[in-house]
């Protein structure tokens, strides 16, 4: 569970979840849930209910000897419950770089190569794109690297 604070702060919390039940809001998921959100943001929601899903496949890969490791996700589908979908456009991948210091090797050949950062949330990616306009989006808008599915 991500939850984003109004002070910018992001808290993390998991718990193990059968894959099998990804598609459920089990007892143990809905605790996680109410307690967190209670801590954090005063109340959870009466009636969860699940706006999207996100979909990938995804690469990590992990320096042998520095604390730096990188992501790539490719075949990103972000999906309704209606199966309205925003699929990331061919050949595009989200790659993430994290690092003790957010300047670690992989920063520094993908600079080099000529990629600049973006701001990117799958989710709120998602919603923008099919739900709701997002009033303030992050420059340059990441939704122009997805394409609208909208077949059921």
């Amino acid at each position: 569970m991500k939850v984003k604070l109004a002070d910018g702060e992001t808290v993390k919390e998991h718990r193990e979840h059968d894959p099998a039940e990804r598609h459920q809001l089990t007892p143990a998921a809905r605790e996680l849930l109410d307690r967190v959100l209670g801590e954090h943001l005063g109340a959870p929601p009466a009636a969860p209910a699940q706006s999207l899903v996100t979909k990938f496949r995804r690469s990590t890969l992990g320096h042998a000897t520095e604390a730096e490791r990188l992501t790539i996700d490719v075949d990103v589908a972000l999906v309704r419950p209606d199966g309205t979908a925003g699929i990331l456009r061919e050949p595009c991948a989200i790659v993430e770089t994290k690092s003790r210091d957010g300047d670690g090797r992989c920063d520094a050949l993908l600079r080099d190569a000529g990629y600049a950062p973006i701001s990117l949330s799958k989710y709120r990616t998602g919603i923008g794109l099919l739900a709701a306009d997002d009033p303030d989006p992050p420059s340059p808008d990441p939704r122009e690297l997805f394409r609208v599915d909208r077949h059921p």
